[in-house]
């Protein structure tokens, strides 16, 4: 099975953000922000909103790219139709890999 896609960008600016402590992107702050304390009623992020379209079938894409160096957060959420979450990128802590004594000597 052969999918081939072409895909266009276009790309929105970023804008400051307060995030609602009962919002769903709180929640999702909250999972993955790296500094969790300092997610406060009144704490902002930048976000953009861009849009990517498979300018062969129309299929339309929302891309959220939220930053936050308060927060050490950076998070990247792809929509589909109907905004429902597709997929969710964010950085990691440097202890969320093992370390080379955790792995198998044999892989």
């Amino acid at each position: 099975v052969t999918l081939s896609r072409e895909l266009q960008l276009i790309a929105g600016e970023f804008m400051e953000h307060q995030v609602q402590s009962d919002s769903h992107l709180s929640y999702l702050c909250q999972c993955a922000a790296l500094n969790r304390g300092g997610l406060t009623p009144t704490t902002t992020v930048h976000i953009a909103t861009h849009s990517v379209v498979d300018t062969r079938d129309g299929a339309k894409y929302t891309v959220q790219v939220v930053h936050s160096a308060a927060l050490l957060l950076s998070m990247i959420l792809v929509y589909g139709r109907e905004q429902r979450l597709l997929a969710m990128a964010h950085l990691i802590g440097a202890d969320s890999l093992p370390s080379r004594d955790q792995l198998d000597s044999n892989l």
